[in-house]
């Protein structure tokens, strides 16, 4: 079963590893194994806080092995050897019901965590685009909610972008206005470009 389960681990991005009760490595595997400074059979009887790279208890993955060994179930996320890691540390019991040592699965979300960091840092970039028009500009999705407002906006209705996230953006019309403001609405999300218009906003 060992084995086999290792064999699994091979081809999946993750690291996996056992320790004893005294956090000393029993086994190591997973695709992302091979990426440390040490191959896994290098390592074998080698204590977690090395393998890790820091004796510090308060460093998160080896607080959660100490936490593993009292009993504990851990979840985390962390940066291992560059790689961004969602972990789950718990204990292993002998057959007679003590603790005997832990075992950890780190499951690699580097790319995904880069690709958030892109995004935020196209958002943020799209934000000064959008701030640095002088015109009014509001981003609402297609419930008809706003998601955005650049600095030209909130100067004008006199509050934040965080304050109208999430309002109607049919809210921040005169009332005389909303009916063609959902009318053009509607045309958009049906596929028509309707001719431009104006409207008078509520400050």
């Amino acid at each position: 079963v060992e084995a086999a389960l290792s064999e699994l681990l091979e081809d999946l991005p993750v690291l996996f590893w056992t320790t004893d009760r005294h956090l000393v490595l029993e086994s190591v595997s997973g695709a992302i194994a091979g990426e440390m400074d040490r191959s896994p059979d290098e390592v074998i009887g080698m204590p977690i806080q090395k393998y890790l790279g820091s004796y510090d208890p308060e460093f998160l993955p080896v607080a959660a092995s100490m936490r593993a060994l009292r009993g504990e179930t851990v979840r985390y996320s962390c940066q291992i050897r560059g790689r961004f890691l969602h972990v789950n540390a718990a204990p292993v019991y002998d057959r007679e019901g003590n603790i005997a040592g832990t075992m950890v699965l780190a499951l690699d979300s580097t790319e995904q965590s880069d690709a958030q960091t892109r995004i935020r840092n196209a958002e943020s970039r799209y934000r000064d685009l959008i701030d640095a028009v002088g015109d009014i500009v509001l981003w609402y999705d297609v419930s008809g909610m706003i998601v955005l407002a650049n600095g030209a906006a909130e100067r004008a209705l006199r509050t934040s972008s965080l304050a109208l996230r999430g309002r109607a953006a049919s809210e921040i019309v005169v009332e005389e206005g909303r009916r063609l403001f959902l009318e053009r609405t509607s045309a958009v999300l049906g596929g028509s470009v309707p001719p431009p218009f104006e409207l008078a906003l509520i400050s």
